[in-house]
């Protein structure tokens, strides 16, 4: 198992969105080989309520943040040729200073098969 932080929380509207997390709400990373800024993205998307005016409130796939770039460069390759499964990820924690206003973050979980890892390279908490 992987434990880490998201990174680009803070982009976007994410900070607002971020309010309607638990720890019990659905996550799912996603894959984005066409981002621009890195070829190996893998985006986090949080299952929410939200309201839209035609059909009410509803659960919506909302983007919440990314893998950390040092992570998803190791990750994403192994994704792609299918070695692993990405499919396997909850919330840890959810993150704040305690102070009025302070950002919040968001810590996951992803649970992968060890024996793919690099050995040796430190780049999350791993947990076996």
């Amino acid at each position: 198992m992987i434990t880490t932080k998201l990174a680009g929380v803070s982009f976007e509207n994410r900070q607002e969105l971020l309010k309607k997390v638990s720890l019990s709400t659905k996550i799912k990373l996603i894959r984005e080989k066409n981002n621009i800024h890195d070829k190996n993205a893998i985006g986090v998307l949080a299952s929410v309520e939200r309201f839209n005016k035609i059909t009410g409130w509803t659960m919506t796939w909302v983007h919440i943040g990314y893998i950390p770039a040092d992570l998803s460069m190791k990750l994403s390759p192994l994704a792609d040729r299918g070695l692993i499964s990405l499919e396997k990820v909850s919330i840890l924690n959810l993150l704040t200073s305690g102070k009025k206003n302070s950002m919040m973050g968001v810590e996951i979980a992803i649970d992968v098969d060890a024996i793919l890892l690099p050995i040796g390279e430190k780049f999350a908490k791993e947990e076996n």
